[in-house]
């Protein structure tokens, strides 16, 4: 069989090796992943050097500084327990700077024999604070941005809730009260979540019994967002 053109110029994921590979980066923006025993396929890092590995990574990582300017590299290196919650598949360390202009390169290999350059085509990216605009009937007017600053997880809940649909139990995030106006039906609906629903629903059906287990998205249901997500190339 025949391989692409792609295989036969670019470098991949296949062309590691793994018996000899540490800790490796896969994302546009500097994650890296250690190649830890029993979670990745070819894994040669035990739990127990790992976290010391991390730790060594993250203080040279803090010690990076643009040869032209001086200027220390990234301003933000995380952990993964420290931004992530729940997930089993997130990046090991996670770094970037507050700009955005640092790429620590996995799409362009081949273009640069540098792991770390700036950006070679930014005009802007993606930033750690945005901008929330909210307006129409049933949100108030304000004079200057309430005191708990509303965070990109917030919003899901927010626009459940508006939307007069029930939030799911395990939803990330609140719904941003402040900013309804106080007569208005969003500021006084009260917020339900979906699991409370399901759980009064079939206390009325089944009476006082005990329910020990609850699925309310079945596995059909899973396989088919993850496949859609799969032919998005999100997975």
């Amino acid at each position: 069989m025949k391989k692409s053109l792609l295989k036969l110029t670019a470098l991949s994921m296949e062309d590691i090796d793994w018996a000899r590979t540490r800790v490796y980066s896969s994302g546009n923006f500097g994650q890296l992943y250690i190649n830890l025993k029993g979670r990745e396929p070819n894994g040669i890092v035990s739990k127990e050097d790992a976290e010391q590995l991390i730790g060594e990574l993250m203080i040279e990582l803090g010690k990076l500084n643009d040869p032209k300017t001086g200027k220390k590299m990234f301003d933000n290196i995380y952990k993964s327990a420290d931004i992530f919650n729940g997930s089993t598949d997130s990046p090991d360390i996670v770094f970037f700077d507050d700009e955005m202009k640092y790429s620590a390169h996995r799409m362009f290999e081949l273009g640069s024999n540098k792991l770390i350059t700036p950006h070679p085509i930014y005009s802007g990216n993606h930033k750690m604070d945005g901008i929330l605009f909210a307006a129409g009937r049933g949100i108030k007017a304000m004079a200057e941005a309430p005191s708990a600053e509303p965070q990109l997880v917030d919003l899901a809940p927010t626009i459940l809730h508006c939307l007069g649909n029930y939030i799911p139990n395990d939803t990330d995030g609140r719904v941003l009260q402040e900013i309804f106006d106080s007569t208005s039906k969003f500021a006084n609906r009260r917020i339900g979540f979906s699991l409370e629903v399901e759980l009064e629903t079939l206390k009325v059906k089944q009476g006082a019994r005990k329910l020990n287990t609850l699925r309310l998205f079945s596995r059909k249901d899973q396989e088919s967002v993850e496949q859609r997500l799969r032919d998005l190339g999100y997975l």
